[in-house]
């Protein structure tokens, strides 16, 4: 009987896991499709609706659990984010679309960051004394 309830407490607790971990690369899914809209609108309230999603989506991410190793990065990454899209969106609502799809350029430069860093290499993880 022990064995069951540990069986099912092990299943239920990883089903847990895989699930926040589901939510979190879906998010990111919706945030890079926002992110796209952003960049490729035309006209004012097209880039506003985009952004508006983006910057929900960005809150909702911070809201996640992420693995502790790497959650102080995952939240200064997301939180630096949240500024630039809230400085497009400002520049938006402005009517400056191209200073905002400027700023655009500097949410992806970080994201090319935060994801190299994301993704250490193969080496690195059996070497760490050396890096």
């Amino acid at each position: 009987m022990k064995k069951i309830v540990l069986l099912l407490s092990c299943m239920l607790f990883s089903g847990l896991i895989m699930a926040n971990e589901m939510d979190i690369k879906q998010t990111m899914k919706a945030m890079k499709t926002a992110f796209v809209f952003s960049v490729r609108a035309t006209d004012v309230s097209e880039l506003n609706r985009s952004l508006t999603e983006l910057e929900a989506l960005v809150q909702h991410a911070q809201q996640l659990s992420f693995p502790k190793e790497k959650e102080a990065l995952y939240l200064e990454g997301l939180n630096k984010v949240s500024v630039l899209v809230s400085q497009a969106k400002q520049q938006a609502e402005e009517g400056k679309i191209e200073q905002a799809q400027a700023t655009l350029k500097d949410v992806d430069l970080l994201r090319e960051e935060y994801h190299q860093q994301r993704n250490e290499s193969i080496w690195k993880r059996l070497f760490p004394q050396w890096f």
